[in-house]
């Protein structure tokens, strides 16, 4: 990976998490975005000098980190920063939900974090992506 990428880390095992990643990767037109599971030598790598969670702790499953610019974001912080590099219309809406309230954000990202599992399930281990996404995985 050359450096000054834009990595999403997430809960390989959570089928929501995954979800939402191939999701990412279909509307990542330019191609702006790679993915690692927290529970991936890659995360495992950078886990103290960016804050990452342990895998499967609480719900910090979810972060976004502008290598270029070296920061990391959080939580419902991680999904917008990600909504906006995606740009077009997803930019707006990552616009929009800047503009509620942390604390509003944040709660109702933890309340589904918490459930994510139970509603949508899970795997021992983390999916295996589709083709197209292989390349854009960072073990």
């Amino acid at each position: 990976m050359d450096s000054g990428k834009n990595v999403v880390f997430f809960d390989g095992g959570c089928l929501l998490c995954s979800g939402v990643v191939q999701w990412c990767h279909r509307m990542d037109r330019h191609e702006r975005i790679w993915f690692a599971a927290l529970d991936s030598s890659f995360a495992a790598k950078h886990r103290s000098e960016l804050g990452l969670p342990d895998p499967g702790e609480g719900a910090e499953t979810f972060a976004f980190w502008n290598q270029e610019k070296g920061e990391v974001f959080f939580r419902s912080d991680g999904a917008i920063q990600m909504l906006r590099e995606l740009g077009g219309i997803w930019a707006g809406v990552g616009v929009l939900m800047s503009w509620m309230p942390r604390f509003l954000r944040d709660a109702s990202y933890n309340f589904i974090a918490r459930n994510r599992r139970r509603w949508w399930g899970s795997s021992e281990e983390c999916t295996l992506p589709p083709a197209s996404l292989r390349g854009k995985v960072l073990e």
